[in-house]
């Protein structure tokens, strides 16, 4: 239903004036013909609905009366990107404005903590939203703490270790203010008069203002379209691929900027960067083979018709993307806005206050604590980069421990001196010698970093005086595994013991530790 105001001689005399102060203003006073049969202009109840800085996404509920307009006139605009076509304002919106053609801004980064993505994405409200809440000093996720962004990146780094890519197009084509005292809707002005009192904390009315009309109202905007994208990137699975934070950033970007947001082809990463980019568009796990690829992405699509091919990452379909930016024209969403807190349209004084205690409570009692990011730095490990993830597959560290001999053989009557030689992965080790048919050399040997695919060889030798060479024992060989393995060997004569204990390095499993292994840490 279709309300109207009715509009005296004077205010009616000075919008008059007003509409020609600017030979480029597209609107003026309607006739009461006109206001009757053209129609609102695109997205005008969107100016209307409430908006939740926890979730940051706006309400369905029209915290304005929308649907108001002046009885005996209305501001008529025309509507450029509409051919032509005359549209009314409602009494909610003022300084309407039409771009000439889709205002387009693309912004790209890459982020290695949830809170800074959050934050930034938050950006997208233009004012201090904070202003007139009791919310200083309170050091937590606040803004976007229940969004689906949140909940998407969180998931993400708390199975893995991970970092963030966002790519964000705009599409604006219309912009609007609102004025001081909007007319506000009946069902809210109900509510609002039917709130008790004595405000508690646990009342329920107040609970269902929030829950209905959200935190704040949008007092400015832009509308348009909008399309944003979160990418988690398995942080170590990614440097396993030789692929980078960076580079992920820096190649999705280069899709938004091409005009393909929504698919990134492989034959422009072909050359790219040195072939990163193709690596980034097939997502595929050449160095351990794991199943999931090193990417995951979330994608939002705000106003126009339905975006088709948005979850590819492997082909580009140009020609639904330059539709979807066209229809935004007939129906856009909200894509940048100013916030004012739900309290300050309340005449009442100390419901106003009372409402502006539950919003503030309400948003605290939603906040996250943020998680202290500690860059880690990983010096003196030769396969692990300077943020600990491994650099390549199949490596760990390897520690031996020699435990003993048994019956070990001398030269003629003389008691054997017996020693043992160690290697493994170009390294060298040796034991004491030890006169004696069953040595005890319990030594421990660390051979740190270690080719997992390289075998561990151990011979028994005995010590000869003089020119005299030494006699190999015996001795024998062992591939590695991952964990603690002890061996018993056979000699010529008697037999030897030792263990040894292959770690494998950070992020990596299986027998040879070329496996991936997801992990927060």
């Amino acid at each position: 239903m279709t309300a109207s105001v009715v509009l005296s001689p004077l205010v009616f005399l000075g919008l008059l004036a007003l509409s020609h102060l600017d030979g480029e203003f597209t609107c003026r006073l309607g006739t009461p013909e006109e206001c009757a049969n053209c129609s609102f202009v695109p997205g005008y109840k969107l100016a209307g609905m409430g908006y939740d800085i926890v979730t940051l996404r706006q309400k369905r509920a029209s915290v304005f009366d929308v649907n108001s307009y002046l009885a005996n006139s209305c501001t008529v605009c025309v509507n450029p990107l509409m051919g032509g076509q005359l549209q009314k304002l409602p009494l909610h919106m003022k300084d309407w404005r039409a771009e000439s053609d889709c205002k387009r801004k693309t912004l790209s980064s890459y982020y290695y903590s949830v809170s800074s993505l959050v934050d930034d994405i938050a950006f997208s409200v233009e004012n201090d939203w904070k202003a007139g809440l009791k919310l200083e000093n309170i050091d937590l996720q606040l803004a976007g703490s229940k969004s689906k962004v949140h909940g998407f990146a969180s998931s993400h780094s708390n199975a893995d270790k991970s970092s963030f890519s966002f790519q964000q197009l705009t599409c604006s084509v219309y912009s609007f203010s609102v004025p001081a005292k909007p007319p506000l809707s009946l069902d809210f002005q109900r509510r609002i008069a039917s709130l008790p009192q004595d405000y508690t904390s646990n009342s329920e009315a107040y609970k269902d203002i929030i829950d209905t009309y959200g935190t704040h109202y949008v007092s400015d905007g832009g509308l348009g379209g909008m399309m944003k994208r979160v990418t988690a990137i398995r942080t170590c699975l990614a440097t396993l691929n030789k692929v980078f934070v960076s580079d992920v950033e820096t190649c999705l970007g280069m899709g938004l900027e091409l005009d393909v947001p929504v698919g990134l082809p492989i034959d422009l990463g072909g050359d790219f960067l040195g072939g990163q980019c193709s690596k980034v568009a097939t997502n595929s796990d050449s160095a351990t083979g794991y199943s999931m690829g090193f990417l995951s992405h979330h994608t939002e699509v705000n106003g126009g018709k339905t975006l088709n091919g948005v979850a590819s990452m492997r082909k580009a379909n140009v020609d639904s993307f330059l539709k979807w930016m066209k229809s935004v024209n007939e129906l856009p969403e909200m894509v940048s806005f100013s916030l004012q807190p739900l309290h300050q349209l309340v005449d009442d004084n100390q419901t106003s206050a009372d409402l502006q205690t539950a919003i503030s409570q309400y948003v605290i009692s939603k906040g996250i604590k943020r998680k202290k990011t500690e860059h880690q730095t990983c010096r003196g490990s030769p396969n692990l980069s300077a943020d600990c993830c491994p650099l390549l597959a199949g490596r760990g560290s390897l520690t031996v421990f020699v435990d003993r001999g048994l019956s070990l053989r001398g030269d003629g009557m003389a008691k054997p001196e017996g020693y043992v030689k160690l290697w493994c992965s170009g390294q060298y080790r040796q034991t004491r010698w030890i006169t004696t048919y069953d040595p005890l050399w319990h030594t421990h040997f660390d051979f740190g970093y270690v080719n997992t695919h390289s075998s561990l060889e151990l011979q028994v030798w005995d010590k000869h005086s003089g020119e005299r060479e030494d006699d190999h024992q015996g001795g024998c060989s062992v591939n590695l595994e991952q964990g603690s393995h002890g061996h018993s060997c056979g000699l010529s004569h008697g037999s030897f013991v030792f263990s040894y204990t292959l770690t494998c390095d950070k992020h990596l499993t299986g027998d040879k530790c070329d496996q991936y292994y997801p992990s927060p840490n």
